[in-house]
């Protein structure tokens, strides 16, 4: 954080503004360190872009982002939330299948990526 006119900002904010001459809302780590300030790592970002490429979450148990385990049918389901619109992309006897769904459509549906 770096204080500047009586207000604090973040220092990717400031970097990116210093290297670009805008100053949005949000400026994301495409890299996700938070270290990295390089120009090459920084971009505008909206609230879906962030949620794109957050981590996984630790209460995650399939390792793959958009894939979760069916405890009732015992099948793994993909599904896919763009515009805090979620999809559902299938239930599968392999999480490998449901990830490939999950990618593939992504690929083609998300203008975020």
């Amino acid at each position: 954080m770096v204080g500047f006119h009586r207000k604090t900002f973040k220092v990717h904010r400031l970097h990116y503004f210093l290297l670009t001459g805008e100053l949005p809302r949000s400026v994301d780590h495409i890299d996700r360190n938070t270290v990295n300030n390089l120009p090459g790592n920084l971009r505008a970002a909206c609230a879906n872009i962030q949620a794109h490429n957050r981590e996984l979450s630790s209460l995650n148990k399939s390792g793959y982002k958009g894939v979760s385990w069916d405890k009732a049918r015992s099948k793994w389901v993909a599904h896919a939330v763009i515009d805090k619109h979620r999809k559902n992309l299938g239930r599968y006897d392999c999480k490998l299948e449901a990830k490939v769904a999950y990618d593939k459509y992504m690929l083609e549906n998300n203008p975020y990526v």
